[in-house]
């Protein structure tokens, strides 16, 4: 408050001794103030890492849950819907806090596959207020839309936490073999065992079916060995070796169960990744293309030789050990009705409750209905239930997904795009011969195991004018 200015003040005794405290004071404040600021920042630091662990935690939680939904099948869809929940939860929570994660599913979201997949939805919705059951068909149609949201959350959360994805890969390897080790066992010891047990123990003959039990995982394995081989090529060691063993094992599954759809997606799918192979030069790719081209003629042989169906009723456009009647009659009767309303459909999982849908088809087994549930065949259902505005949307989305996974292939080399392809060959191909595209476990075969596939890091052929390099392994993994 004096008059004196500040450089007069520091030459007089009484000022210097003023400024000394002054600048004490000053000093004792800013020590405590640096104090304050370091606690606050070990507290932070401290809060921070145990988010941070809690989230790996959640992480890891989100990728085994989801690893083990698909093994397992065989013991019904509540507890493999229960084990996709929990990954929903963990997957949620996650991107709640994680900004990255949540940019994923945003990057997704806006990507072109992205924008294909919502005009699908979009155009699924137009048909519904044609549909025979409005209500119905809007209750699936949103179901399916959100198991792929929810498929979409958990890849996002397996590309950003590395560690856990490898867990989550790991316990899906571990658990689908075991699986299929204990479907064979259970299925040859029936149908060796099959007299002693009817002649011991009448009543668990007449109420075991194996067959019936492993005859969804037989698909599920088929569509599941493109993401087999290459988790065990990406692992190596006795990883990809056992990897390989998923092929015999499909097969060995599929013939006990009688399970035709699943053999013709299985070598549909090899044909064409032997044929991308081949066309990209890869070494022994011809030879394995040769052999299964033989393979396939093999097939439609013991087809002709073994008849699975017992009916001798003739098809309506196909011979009758090739494609059994009864699917072509319900084929012909799903055409009819989509000629019936070819640019709406007659509703989303309609087709079953049409008039005459219940009519017996005579010549045929009893109980042989022209559509008992579904129209066994995803195109086919598509069309009839959706119609024109419906189907090709989804025409376009797929055609898009091959187009790039193909193309992509062919410039870099990937595995994982070739996995994608062979994924699509054999899921669609199966799903042309059985099951409703609607049903919840089937649909989420192809979301899950193409989740798995999309979060992972890219591993290349070896061939020449295709390397790794370490700009390739900067650039962010698109879900398309």
């Amino acid at each position: 408050k004096s008059k004196i200015g500040p450089k007069n003040l520091a030459r007089t005794p009484i000022g210097s001794a003023e400024l000394a405290i002054c600048f004490m004071e000053l000093s004792s404040v800013s020590i405590l103030e640096t104090g304050l600021v370091e606690v606050m920042k070990q507290r932070n630091g401290s809060l921070s890492m145990d988010k941070s662990m809690m989230v790996n935690k959640l992480a890891v939680f989100t990728a085994i849950t989801a690893g083990l939904a698909l093994p397992s099948r065989p013991a019904g869809v509540a507890v493999e819907q229960g084990l996709l929940a929990l990954a929903l939860i963990g997957a949620l929570s996650i991107l709640f806090i994680d900004t990255a994660a949540r940019t994923h599913v945003k990057n997704a979201c806006n990507s072109t596959l992205g924008r294909l997949v919502c005009l699908v939805f979009i155009a699924w919705a137009i048909t519904v207020p044609f549909s025979f059951n409005v209500l119905g068909s809007l209750k699936i149609g949103a179901r399916t839309g959100g198991f792929l949201f929810a498929s979409v959350c958990i890849w996002a959360v397996l590309v950003v936490y590395n560690r856990a994805r490898t867990l989550g890969i790991k316990s899906f390897f571990v658990a689908a073999f075991s699986v299929a080790l204990i479907a064979i066992l259970t299925l040859l010891a029936y149908y060796n065992l099959n007299s002693y047990f009817i002649a011991v123990v009448p009543a668990i003959a007449d109420y075991s079916r194996p067959d019936l039990w492993f005859k969804t995982y037989a698909t599920v394995l088929m569509c599941a060995t493109p993401f087999l081989i290459l988790t065990g090529r990406q692992l190596g060691g006795a990883w990809e070796k056992i990897s390989y063993l998923c092929v015999p094992f499909a097969v060995i599954i599929a013939t006990q169960t009688q399970n035709r759809s699943a053999l013709a997606g299985l070598f549909v799918m090899f044909l064409i990744a032997f044929a991308l192979m081949a066309s990209s030069k890869i070494r022994y790719a011809k030879s394995l293309l040769f052999i299964a081209v033989l393979a396939f003629i093999g097939l439609l042989s013991w087809l002709n030789m073994k008849k699975f169906s017992g009916d001798t009723h003739m098809g309506v456009f196909a011979p009758d050990w090739l494609i059994d009647p009864h699917r072509q009659y319900i084929w012909q009767f799903s055409f009819e009705r989509f000629l019936d309303h070819p640019w709406v459909g007659n509703g989303i999982d309609q087709l079953n409750y049409l008039p005459k849908a219940n009519t017996t088809i005579e010549g045929l087994a009893t109980g042989a209905y022209l559509v008992p549930s579904h129209a066994h065949n995803w195109a086919m259902e598509i069309l009839s239930e959706t119609g024109l505005v419906g189907f090709l949307p989804v025409i376009l989305v797929l055609g898009y997904i091959f187009y790039k996974s193909v193309r992509s292939y062919r410039s870099t080399g990937s595995e994982q795009d070739l996995a994608k392809v062979a994924l699509m060959a054999g899921f669609w191909t199966s799903a042309s011969f059985n099951f409703s595209i609607w049903a919840v476990w089937w649909i989420l075969v192809f979301y899950i195991l193409y989740a798995l596939i999309a979060s992972g890091n890219d591993s290349v052929l070896m061939r020449s004018g295709h390397s790794k390099t370490k700009e390739d392994a900067r650039v962010p993994r698109s879900i398309g």
